[in-house]
């Protein structure tokens, strides 16, 4: 069975133009025909994505942490308030700020991460841990 001319220019046209509509080249589908956009660069290492953490120690850190859980509580102080927090990645703080509302016991657990353009730390993550009496 032979295909009219005007058949066979219709089937290229109409490959044509869809390649055209995904960014392609006729060259991308035929065998031995590569794209002459050549071969993308390489992505980039992960070390020229992330650059040094602001600078900061674990009492900035705690006093971040305790701040947010005031704002969050609503209260000008914690009362019986103590933080730990340890670097647990480049790029990532946590902290856990424990205290007395009323009778109980009261731990929270905050993620702090690095805002690069103020170069300082702020807030990710404000979870409520464990409540007792």
């Amino acid at each position: 069975m032979s295909t009219t001319p005007s058949l066979k220019a219709f089937i290229i046209t109409a490959g044509t133009l869809a390649l055209a509509g995904c960014g392609g080249s006729l060259g991308d589908i035929l065998p031995g025909q590569g794209s002459r956009r050549g071969a993308p660069p390489p992505p980039p290492s992960s070390s020229s994505l992330t650059p040094a953490d602001p600078p900061v120690t674990e009492a900035r850190i705690c006093d971040l942490a305790k701040q947010a859980v005031r704002e969050a509580m609503n209260v000008p102080q914690l009362r019986g308030e103590t933080c730990s927090a340890t670097h647990t990645r480049p790029g990532e703080w946590q902290a856990k700020v424990n205290f007395m509302s009323g009778s109980e016991q009261q731990t929270y657990r905050v993620a702090l991460q690095p805002h690069r353009q103020r170069q300082e730390w702020g807030v990710l993550d404000l979870t409520p841990e464990t409540t007792s009496s």
